[in-house]
């Protein structure tokens, strides 16, 4: 038995939408949805919301909600983690 596996599907512009992960044999399951523009808006693990991203009109990412662990993230601010809104 393989400790870990993973398989890929992506859409027409080469996104990953789906990803299984085979970990000591249980599978986990990930899902990648795209907003209009073509970035990532959610992504979820078996069907669990684990991040949420959000742009400003110039589509730069200013932050991810993160629900598991009830903040909200700044990407590429050095790491600040402010407690959601």
């Amino acid at each position: 038995m393989r400790v870990f596996e993973m398989e890929l599907r992506r859409d027409q512009n080469g996104r990953i939408v789906d990803k299984i992960e085979m970990v000591k044999g249980r599978p986990v399951a990930g899902v990648y949805a795209y907003d209009a523009a073509g970035r990532l808006f959610e992504a979820r693990i078996d069907g669990r919301l684990v991040c949420r991203c959000y742009y400003d009109k110039a589509g730069r990412r200013m932050r991810d909600y993160l629900p598991a662990t009830a903040q909200c993230h700044a990407p590429g601010r050095w790491g600040r983690v402010h407690p959601a809104r």
